[in-house]
């Protein structure tokens, strides 16, 4: 796909009532703007000699420059590592080491005055384009590679621990991407979108963006805010497609409920990030009488499946268990068990029995989801022999994305939880989140965290490490007390573990599981992790 002649295409003809672009919070830019600010920034990159290809950092911290400085690296045939200006310093650190890069681009020179150490000894060269400064450079370049696979641009996400993983984004994956994906994500009439995503972060960019660059559609950009005013903008400005998380989905439903605002130009609500929120769904559907959108992919492997639900879609009752739709097309996702067997769809007879957050009486229907795609995707950036490599097959067609869930009547695919959360105990195997469900609604602790460590009898046993304040006076045998009136025998979790500080989070919000055991005082390989 290349955006740079969408740009140039939507440029040359006028858009929806005179519109701009992008509209972020007041700040408007059009077409034109994009175009003669990235193709200035992209020849003050060049102007530092990188050549064709040359992997670099990019760390933005605001998002009409992120969409700048993304354009012109574009522009300027750089390969940009797309790090979020959240990351924590020891954060930071481990992406520079795993990416190898020598050289960040900016729009904040000075964020990185303590200095960045790169593999070879040297300092991260800092360069802003805006204001043509370059800080920190050494003797040996500022590329330590280059790329010349299709790869336009690079994601990062975690791997256990919290292990960096870089994700190689390639022209082709992201061209049949658009062409099945984005004219889902249109209106008939004028389509309007909205976002509280970062850009910089893979659904913001790859669906917000890229889906109204594609589409031509306006794009109001916001920070995330759950205040009234900024629910209410999403009526008053016409927004016919909104790209949020759950919680701020949640917010939507309980404003429209509250205010009685009828939101009557919103189409489709897409969700991405995280699982749907227990509940979720059927307070959606009832405020909105249509279901919520969700997509299932994204960082690693593009958008594998899409649930494309919204206003006119059909649908006659609330979604359960995170339905997150169908492969998109040429894609194609399996299920399968322990065995390797490919699992059984579920019936429609044991569908209309289903219930949220159900999946004990469907264990035979639940496995690991592999998917496989018709164009490869770039699969990922010096992954050396580290597990990481091994997970993509059939030349980065397939993937074992670590994900377990089953396939509906319909082919649909519903995600239940990572398939490290599920519990083997005498070889029936427990949902963790179904503990962490009842823990949560007991409302005395800050966070809840359950897991399985090793068992001499059972194989595994259930652990829950619950982040409490300083005065709590609750002790395990009364968390187990509780369990039990919620949950059969097999469910109460037999260690329990007291935290007084909040669990340790990546920039992108996922709990450090290897950090919660320390602060456990668990160890890894030891103690039966």
């Amino acid at each position: 796909m290349n955006l740079i002649s969408l740009l140039e295409k939507h440029n040359s003809s006028p858009g929806p009532h005179g519109e701009p672009f992008v509209d972020y919070n007041g700040v408007r830019l059009g077409y034109g703007d994009i175009l003669s600010r990235c193709e200035r920034l992209g020849a003050a990159i060049n102007k530092y000699g990188f050549a064709r290809g040359a992997v670099c950092g990019l760390v933005c911290f605001n998002h009409i420059n992120f969409i700048l400085y993304f354009m012109a690296c574009l522009r300027a045939q750089v390969v940009p590592v797309i790090i979020n200006a959240k990351y924590s310093q020891d954060e930071m650190r481990g992406i520079v080491a795993a990416s190898g890069v020598l050289a960040v681009i900016t729009d904040n020179i000075y964020a990185f005055a303590g200095g960045l150490s790169a593999n070879n000894g040297g300092n991260v060269a800092v360069i802003s384009p805006d204001i043509d400064a370059c800080a920190a450079a050494e003797p040996g370049g500022l590329y330590g590679d280059t790329l010349s696979d299709g790869t336009l641009f690079m994601l990062i996400t975690s791997a256990s621990g919290g292990r960096p993983k870089i994700v190689k984004k390639n022209a082709a994956a992201l061209q049949y991407q658009a062409d099945k994906l984005y004219p889902q994500i249109k209106s008939e009439g004028s389509t309007r979108y909205f976002t509280n995503v970062p850009p910089s972060h893979s659904y913001g960019l790859e669906f917000a963006v890229f889906g109204s660059i594609y589409n031509g559609a306006p794009l109001y950009l916001r920070d995330f805010n759950f205040s009234g005013d900024a629910l209410e903008e999403i009526a008053l400005n016409s927004i016919t497609h909104i790209f949020s998380v759950p919680p701020f989905i949640l917010s939507l439903a309980d404003y429209k409920i509250s205010s009685g605002l009828e939101f009557d130009r919103l189409e489709m609500a897409v969700s991405a990030g995280m699982p749907l929120l227990p509940g979720l769904s059927q307070k959606f559907f009832g405020a909105f009488n249509f279901n919520i959108a969700s997509v299932y992919g994204i960082t690693e492997v593009g958008c594998v499946s899409f649930k494309n639900s919204g206003r006119g879609a059909g649908g006659e009752c609330a979604s359960v268990n995170n339905d997150v739709g169908y492969p998109v097309k040429g894609n194609e996702i399996i299920v399968t068990g322990d065995s390797g067997k490919i699992a059984e769809p579920l019936s429609s007879e044991a569908e209309s029995r289903l219930k949220e957050g159900d999946s004990d009486s469907i264990r035979e229907n639940i496995g690991r989801v592999i998917i496989r795609k018709t164009v490869p995707d770039g699969g990922y950036y010096r992954a050396g022999e580290t597990p990481d490599a091994f997970k993509w097959r059939e030349n980065f067609t397939e993937l074992e994305t670590g994900d377990s869930g089953y396939v509906d009547s319909n082919g649909s695919l519903h995600l239940l939880a990572r398939s490290s959360s599920f519990v083997n105990i005498g070889g029936i195997k427990i949902n963790a989140l179904d503990i962490e469900r009842v823990l949560r609604s007991f409302g005395l602790f800050r966070d809840v965290l359950v897991f399985g460590l090793k068992d001499a009898y059972l194989g595994e046993k259930l652990a829950a490490a619950l982040v409490v304040d300083e005065s709590s006076k609750i002790d395990a045998d009364e968390v187990r007390r509780l369990c039990g009136e919620k949950l059969p025998a097999i469910k109460v979790p037999r260690d329990v573990y007291f935290l007084r500080t909040p669990f340790p989070r990546t920039a992108a919000g996922k709990v450090r599981f290897d950090k919660v055991l320390e602060m456990a005082g668990i160890r890894a390989g030891q103690d039966g992790v």
